[in-house]
C-alpha cells in the first residue's frame, strides 16, 4: 500500500479508538474545571476587544460632523472587523463555559424539588 493510500485510509476510516481519544469533560468536577479554564482564557481576548471597540468609538467621534459621519467606510469596516475578531474569541470561550455549567445545572435541578421551602429564606 502506498503512502498516499495509507493517508487517505487513515483520514476517511475513523475508528472507534479515534473517537475515544477526545477528552471531553465527563464528571461535574471536570466540567466545572473546564468552564473555569474557558472563562480565564476568555479574559485574554477581552482587553483587545475593549481596546478595539474604544478605538472605533474614538474614530467615529473624530469623524462626526453634526449628524453626519465623515469617517471613510473602509476605516469603519476595518476597525469593526478587528473588534469582532477579539469579541468572537471571547464569546466562543464564554459559550463553552456556559454550556458546561448549564449541563451541570440541568442534570441537578431535580434535586431542588426535594428541599422543603422555608418562608424566611425565600
Amino acid at each position: 500500500m502506498t503512502k498516499e493510500r495509507r493517508l487517505l485510509k487513515a483520514i476517511f476510516n475513523e475508528t472507534e479508538n479515534d473517537a475515544a481519544e477526545d477528552n471531553y469533560p465527563e464528571t461535574f468536577l471536570e466540567k466545572a474545571q473546564y468552564a473555569e479554564y474557558c472563562l480565564i482564557k476568555s479574559l485574554e481576548y477581552l482587553s483587545p476587544a475593549l481596546r478595539r471597540v474604544g478605538r472605533l468609538r474614538a474614530l467615529l467621534k473624530a469623524g462626526q460632523e453634526g449628524d453626519k459621519n465623515t469617517l471613510p467606510a473602509i476605516i469603519t469596516n476595518n476597525e469593526s472587523r478587528m473588534a469582532l475578531e477579539s469579541i468572537v474569541m471571547f464569546k466562543r470561550d464564554a459559550d463553552d463555559a456556559f454550556a458546561e455549567i448549564q449541563t451541570i445545572y440541568n442534570e441537578t435541578k431535580g434535586a431542588v424539588e426535594n428541599v422543603p421551602k422555608n418562608n424566611e429564606t425565600t
